[in-house]
């Protein structure tokens, strides 16, 4: 026990660093290379993926949104990342974030929803709401809203039908619910400071894992709460957010934007996984057998029995309907709202663009590649780089000038 059960492929660590979200190659030694999957946005504060999908997604506090892309790779069709907008209205400051790729729906935190006037929020800053939408972020619905705490960290485990979420302000906890919103109870409610980051580890019977930044701590707990465990004190350095595979926890430290690991029982010394981040907010382990692909439910595509949400449970599926809608009448079997159904979103562009080099949408549904300096080619894979670097306002005033040609084309 404790010992790695190491899997085929080794994995990679997606950083949410600002308006950048970096993927860092990971082996035995620690840490190795790194590439850019998401360049040019604004402030990006949780990451996560659908591994059936091949997409990442993520949540941006500054634009209001949440996006998602196709994870690039060097021997698929997508070679960088391109984001998609996922038009949800009630998205206001998302802080965390979790999908679910067995039902496909995203779940994700918020703080004061700009389109909520029935909740009545205590002053101060705290104070906000969990909610779920499809992959494509249809059907907005809120699952739980709380008037004195912040929702933060968000982790689903559809394998058994459960989502956790922690809560910081004057009474910091932890939460469990089915992943419909029912059955809602604390599962650590003492001793905690400041808890911002949630894992589970799925080898491992759906244990959780939490960092605490105020407590300094990282802890773990049996998936109902029960067997709480100190897995690392002492060089904990305060923790931001967390992620456990296979034999390690990861973690992201708040003051100096380090990452380290650990054995997840908490022997050994930890060691540094990456230290020139800059200020970051997330980290998530990406890597083919982290998450168990081959799972189904009633919910998954092409079975869905639901009108509009379908979200697992431990005994199975429920239905729902979105905010503002009710069950059609007389719909015993609780399967049909009187929402007006949505047309599925396309998936997200796919940009071909190689070596650094992005994507523009030129006209709806197309998009061209802008390569860095002294690189050509429909795909940036002519020529040699120049060195140079762009600053973001010389990033913005070559997309401008190029639209600006467009334009007059």
């Amino acid at each position: 026990m404790g010992k790695d059960c190491l899997a085929a492929d080794a994995p990679s660590l997606l950083l949410a660093s600002g308006s950048e979200i970096r993927r860092l190659k990971m082996n035995r030694a620690g840490s190795g290379p790194y590439d850019n999957v998401i360049s040019n946005e604004s402030r990006i504060n949780a990451v996560d993926y659908d591994i059936k999908n091949d997409m990442i997604y993520w949540a941006d506090s500054n634009d209001r949104t949440i996006k998602r892309s196709f994870i690039p790779h060097a021997d698929s069709e997508t070679r960088a990342g391109h984001p998609q907008t996922l038009d949800i209205p009630s998205v206001t400051k998302p802080d965390g974030l979790s999908v679910d790729w067995v039902g496909g729906n995203i779940y994700w935190s918020d703080t004061r929803p700009r389109t909520r006037r029935d909740v009545g929020f205590e002053s101060g800053e705290n104070g906000g709401i969990l909610s779920v939408a499809t992959l494509d972020g249809r059907y907005p619905k809120t699952l739980f809203v709380d008037a004195s705490s912040k929702p933060t960290a968000v982790a689903v485990n559809p394998q058994r039908g459960l989502i956790y979420w922690a809560l910081v302000g004057d009474r910091p906890r932890i939460m469990s619910a089915w992943m419909d919103g029912s059955n809602g109870r604390v599962v650590v409610g003492d001793r905690l400071g400041h808890p911002t980051g949630i894992a589970i580890d799925f080898y491992q019977n759906g244990r959780i894992y939490w960092s605490d930044s105020k407590g300094n701590v990282i802890e773990s707990a049996n998936f109902d709460g029960s067997d709480r465990r100190v897995i690392i004190r002492k060089d904990a350095d305060r923790p931001v957010r967390v992620d456990v595979f296979e034999g390690s926890v990861y973690w992201l430290t708040r003051d100096t934007g380090l990452v380290y690991r650990q054995d997840k029982f908490g022997g050994g010394a930890r060691s540094l996984v990456e230290s020139k981040l800059g200020v970051s907010n997330d980290i998530k382990i990406y890597q083919k057998q982290y998450y168990n692909a081959s799972l189904t439910s009633a919910c998954s595509t092409g079975n869905n029995p639901c009108s509009h949400l379908c979200l697992i449970t431990p005994n199975g599926f429920v239905c729902a309907c979105p905010d503002g809608a009710r069950w059609v009448i007389g719909d015993q079997s609780r399967r049909r709202c009187d929402a007006a159904t949505v047309e599925l979103k396309s998936p997200p562009l796919r940009c071909r663009c190689q070596n650094q080099g992005y994507c523009v949408e030129s006209q709806p549904g197309n998009v061209t590649c802008m390569c860095p300096a002294g690189l050509s080619g429909s795909s940036c894979e002519n020529g040699q780089p120049a060195g140079v670097i762009l600053s973001a306002t010389g990033i913005s005033e070559c997309l401008r000038l190029y639209l600006n040609d467009s334009r007059g084309m």
